[in-house]
């Protein structure tokens, strides 16, 4: 899956305007951003959903937490992630 993603992001030499294959089947321009590019297996940390929501948080809590990213959730936008969970062993987006 990760190839896969991969190989439909990166431009393509063939085409003479350097579109992606995901560019050139949706015939639109796509910004892809390294930012939101991560190698799989890397290690990512997650905010506290107390920040999220702007709810109350004891300055001397844990602001984050760790987990392992695995690919872009398909169900949500591109910059949404799918962790893994080092805790409790589950996959969220």
């Amino acid at each position: 899956m990760i190839a896969n993603e991969s190989i439909n992001i990166s431009p393509s030499l063939q085409d003479s305007q350097c579109r992606s294959p995901l560019q050139m089947y949706s015939n639109t321009p796509i910004d892809i951003s390294n930012k939101h590019y991560k190698p799989f297996g890397c290690p990512v940390y997650v905010l506290d959903p107390n920040l999220q929501n702007n709810n109350p948080h004891h300055k001397w809590k844990a602001r984050s937490k760790p987990g392992i990213y695995l690919r872009h959730s398909p169900l949500h936008n591109r910059n949404v992630a799918l962790v893994l969970n080092i805790d409790t062993s589950r996959v969220l987006p």
